[in-house]
């Protein structure tokens, strides 16, 4: 054939179609179907790992339903590896390539376009298992090593993201297996990797709270009220482990929540022990701060009874008798004693009284209607009164009436009104009738001071009697009977206050501090701001009762103690120790605080056996406040050396007590809820089975006094620790 020219071949190839158009046949060749095929996939994938290929099909601008061949390339050529069907245009392909390979699919003709599969034979698998982690708390990422696609040893290196750059944290060195857990601990939100030369793990973050509280209980199934269990507490601030207080909360069923007490934490964390008593929930509150909230089942609730555990007895104002004792041992001065135990105090010389007047003796009252509300009278209208050793002599307003040389017993009798007869031995018939009678024996400053030296008996009275004089009157419609006598010296001598034995046993200036108390506490009595004496109370013509209501006098028994008067000279050498110029001084203390309503005052020195560790403030125990009479610590008197046998001791109030004290059904608890400076209990609050609770409240002392009136058991002191349940029901 001969050459076509270029331009008379285009021209003849449009003649043609429009012939061909022109007859229909071209019809035929434009209805051909177009196929529009995709696949698409991941980038990557690990070695023995399966990769998902999309397919797309459209044919003729529509959804297309049939199978196509899904083909890889081998050695630069195309190979069939199988028939997908696809549904509705779409279609999903698993594959498992070992190497990089690159897909199609096929439909008659028409390709395609390649998708490329890389296959990663090494990685680092890794995830978090605690993705949200508290300050403190360790986060778990697991982490698997991976070469050729199998889980391999090696080392790893821990990385964590600094900014836009990464830090170091620590080698990891897996063993066989190829796999492992990583602990980290980060105090804030924190990113980490994992790196093998060029092989790098997936980011992989930890968020971190970094205030928190919790509290977690050793045992929440307790099987009684009297069941204890340890409390944890943790807590962290600023993702610093915090220190200083909590407040533990509880809270009953149906109740609200109320503070238990104040949990001291440090390094983040402290431990306590807790005793619910009843079913309850509890929590830690920090500022904004909340623990969840954690409940302890309680089995059995109601206890038959409650052990009280306290420490300490008396009132606990002033100084301790045994914490005193203690002091001395440890070389303490008398003076040290006194001021430590009276605040804003000083040690100084008294005149006191030294004649036979009757107004200069001090009148204690040894029988006799009380003049406090709380003592009983004696209710007496016949007493006895008996002379040993030694002569007496008994007086009216006129003088003698009768005497004798030796003992015999005098009994004093109401007549009638205000008059008393008197009659000696067995006689029948009174040697006198008067309105007042006074009796004086032997070796007395009243009758033959260098004679013998009588003493007196009086039945149901607190002592025998050897010093002074008795004044005998009707006070009330019974019988009052007075011991006068030298404050200073002779009553001092009968106070039975403390131990005598102390003096033999380093406790001396013990002995002397509390002569030198009970003196202070008789001349407030006894002696006005002058410093002179006062008249007695008319309702019992005293200055003082002869029991603890006042002071314990009980006369010769203290001076005359022991075999020969083996202790009771040592107690008299400590009241002499502390007298000046044959009895005309005395050292008292004296207040040189900043009250002036007391400065200069002589100090009502109020003493008790011994404190729970710590003294009270007066207005605390009683109603008023003395500057003098201030909460100081009292460490001795919970000392061994003390020898105080109440460092500890246990009273006991029954359930039926306890619901009668508190006005309620049953008592599952009771709690020591609030306490005064020093320690003594102000409050007690008591919860019922089903979580009602009522508190009582009031006075240090009084609160000692209500408990000692609903108690089986004694109540010592006001220093009360627990309530322990016994006999759970």
């Amino acid at each position: 054939m001969f050459p076509v020219h270029t331009n008379l071949r285009r021209a003849l190839a449009a003649a043609l179609a429009a012939a061909l158009v022109m007859s229909g046949l071209a019809a035929t060749a434009s209805a051909a179907p177009r196929h529009e095929l995709t696949i698409t996939g991941p980038t990557a994938v690990r070695l023995g790992k399966q990769a998902t290929l999309k397919i797309s099909w459209r044919k003729n601008g529509s959804r297309a339903t049939g199978p196509v061949r899904l083909q890889e390339k081998r050695a630069g050529a195309w190979v069939d590896v199988g028939k997908v069907r696809v549904t509705n245009g779409k279609a999903r392909v698993k594959v498992s390539p070992a190497s990089t390979t690159r897909y199609r699919v096929r439909k008659g003709t028409r390709s395609s376009k390649a998708v490329k599969v890389k296959v990663t034979k090494g990685w680092i698998a890794t995830k978090v298992a605690d993705p949200s982690i508290r300050a403190g708390e360790a986060a778990r990422i697991n982490l698997s090593n991976f070469r050729k696609g199998v889980r391999s040893p090696g080392k790893v290196r821990l990385e964590r993201k600094n900014g836009k750059g990464w830090k170091s944290v620590r080698t990891i060195e897996l063993d066989a297996s190829g796999r492992t857990t990583v602990r980290v601990t980060p105090t804030k939100d924190a990113t980490y990797r994992f790196v093998r030369g060029k092989v790098t793990s997936a980011e992989r973050t930890v968020k971190v709270t970094r205030t928190w509280a919790s509290l977690e209980l050793a045992s929440t199934q307790l099987e009684s009220s009297a069941s204890t269990t340890t409390a944890t507490v943790r807590w962290y601030q600023n993702g610093k482990r915090g220190e200083g207080t909590v407040t533990l909360q509880e809270k009953v069923p149906g109740g609200k929540w109320q503070k238990v007490r104040d949990v001291q934490v440090s390094q983040g964390t402290a431990t306590l022990t807790l005793q619910p008593r009843s079913t309850r929930s509890y929590r830690v509150v920090a500022g904004s701060t909340r623990s969840a909230a954690v409940r302890a089942t309680v089995e059995s609730v109601v206890p038959a009874s409650f052990r009280i555990h306290g420490s300490g007895w008396g009132h606990g104002l002033g100084m301790s008798q045994y914490g005193a004792y203690a002091m001395a041992q440890e070389g303490w001065s008398v003076e040290d004693i006194l001021t430590h135990y009276y605040t804003d105090t000083s040690v100084e010389d008294l005149a006191f009284p030294t004649g036979k007047a009757k107004k200069q003796q001090l009148k204690v009252q040894v029988i006799g209607p009380s003049p406090y509300a709380r003592r009983a009278s004696d209710n007496r209208t016949t007493v006895p009164v008996t002379v040993r050793g030694g002569g007496w002599a008994l007086r009216d307003k006129d003088g003698v009436v009768t005497k004798s040389s030796s003992g015999d017993t005098v009994t004093f009798k109401i007549a009638s009104g205000k008059k008393i007869a008197a009659y000696v031995g067995q006689g029948s018939t009174p040697v006198a009738t008067a309105t007042r009678f006074e009796l004086r024996w032997d070796g007395t400053r009243y009758r033959k001071a260098t004679g013998k030296q009588a003493t007196v008996e009086i039945p149901g009275a607190n002592g025998t009697y050897r010093h002074g004089r008795l004044d005998i009157r009707v006070v009330n419609g019974q019988l009052n009977i007075v011991n006068e006598l030298l404050l200073n010296t002779e009553y001092l001598y009968g106070i039975a206050e403390m131990p005598s034995s102390w003096g033999e046993k380093g406790g001396a200036a013990a002995l002397q501090a509390q002569a030198i108390a009970a003196r202070n506490y008789a001349a407030s009595a006894f002696l006005d701001s002058a410093g002179k004496p006062v008249s007695p109370r008319s309702s019992c013509r005293c200055h003082l009762v002869d029991d603890v209501y006042d002071q314990n006098f009980t006369g010769w028994k203290k001076e005359g103690e022991g075999t020969s008067q083996r202790y009771g000279k040592l107690w008299k050498a400590a009241v002499d120790a502390t007298v000046g110029e044959g009895g005309a001084t005395g050292k008292v203390l004296r207040y040189t605080g900043s009250d002036k309503d007391f400065r200069g005052k002589l100090v009502t020195a109020y003493y008790s056996s011994s404190s729970g560790g710590a003294t009270l403030n007066s207005e605390d125990a009683w109603s008023a406040r003395l500057p003098y009479i201030r909460s100081v610590d009292d460490p001795w008197s919970l000392k061994a050396s003390s020898g105080n046998p109440n460092v500890t001791w246990t009273a006991t109030m029954t359930q039926r007590e306890a619901r009668a004290f508190f006005s309620l059904p049953d008592v599952v608890s009771i709690e020591v809820s609030k306490v005064y400076a020093g320690g003594g209990m102000a409050q007690l609050t008591a919860t019922s089975s089903s979580g009602q609770t009522k508190s009582r409240s009031g006075k240090a002392d009084a609160m000692r006094t209500s408990l000692n009136s609903a108690s089986s058991g004694y109540v010592k002191s006001a220093f009360v620790r627990s309530f322990e349940p016994v006999g759970v029901f």
